[in-house]
């Protein structure tokens, strides 16, 4: 054992558990403080509460989030601000909040997202408890913004199943007109990031009956085809350097969905190409 955090018989409930700079940082409960973020080298006397957020019994409620520059993001609850997005060093002048996200006592943060270059790309609410959008923080306030109003006005857009591929940040979100649905977003320093489509096509009426679903998946992904001809359609797969992992042919009128697969392959953004004598059908997929 390396410290009897909560003296005694009852246990300290230490839970989630994040490696952190050759330490580890835990939530834990020493039956003085209510749950807080603790960190341990391995030792007794490394092994310390980092701050009460929540002052006093009870709990801060502490979720850590990944590793950024050497700073572990985690979300808490301070009874004054909500649950908002907090950092620390891995010492206890060093964990502070980064923001109130969402300002007040309204929690604003928020849900698991990536770490890119140094800056944390995730989704968090700043209006209402359900305007949840696209953040990115790179520790400061002034380095913590909103990147997009995907979902316009207080809906949200739910931004989530992040993952990154080349110059890009691929995620699913909700814009309120075609449900949840595969986005992009360039990576850059710079302010705003440009969104690009989540699907890319040659134009909606083309694709009103050939469809990919899901466009985010561990690799097992539908074609529907609602057209009652008799014509023969060429599906390929291709990877982000054009490469074709993929190529067969079907009859449309012999299938109403057909699957395509590419379990095997590596996570990333793919596209799937689909020609018929007449048009030619584009979809960017993401395998996860």
């Amino acid at each position: 054992m390396v410290k009897d955090i909560r003296t005694g018989t009852i246990s300290s409930n230490s839970g989630s558990f994040y490696p952190f700079n050759n330490k580890v940082c835990v939530d834990a409960d020493d039956g003085i403080n209510g749950t807080e973020p603790w960190v341990s080298d391995g030792t007794v006397t490394g092994t310390f509460m980092l701050t009460d957020v929540y002052s006093g019994s009870s709990s801060g409620a502490p979720f850590f989030l990944s590793n950024v520059s050497n700073k572990l993001y985690l979300k808490a609850n301070n009874n004054t601000n909500g649950t908002e997005l907090w950092k620390t060093d891995g010492t206890t002048a060093g964990t502070v909040l980064v923001k109130d996200i969402n300002p007040g006592s309204v929690s604003g943060c928020c849900g698991e997202g990536i770490t890119v270059n140094g800056i944390y790309y995730f989704p968090a609410i700043d209006i209402s408890q359900f305007n949840q959008e696209l953040w990115k923080s790179n520790g400061t306030v002034a380095g913590t913004i909103k990147l997009a109003e995907i979902y316009p006005g207080n809906g949200g857009s739910n931004p989530h199943n992040f993952n990154v591929s080349g110059d890009y940040l691929y995620f699913v979100a909700n814009d309120s007109t075609h449900g949840d649905e595969l986005y992009a977003a360039k990576i850059s320093n710079t302010l705003p990031i440009p969104l690009l489509p989540s699907q890319q096509k040659l134009n909606d009426e083309q694709n009103e009956n050939i469809t990919v679903h899901p466009t985010v998946s561990e690799g097992i992904y539908s074609l529907n085809l609602t057209s009652s001809s008799n014509e023969k359609l060429l599906i390929r797969v291709t990877n982000i350097t054009g490469q074709i992992i993929l190529s067969k042919e079907i009859m449309e009128s012999h299938y109403d969905s057909n699957e395509i697969n590419i379990s095997d392959y590596s996570n990333g953004v793919y596209m799937v190409t689909i020609h018929s004598s007449e048009k030619i059908y584009v979809f960017k997929i993401l395998k996860i």
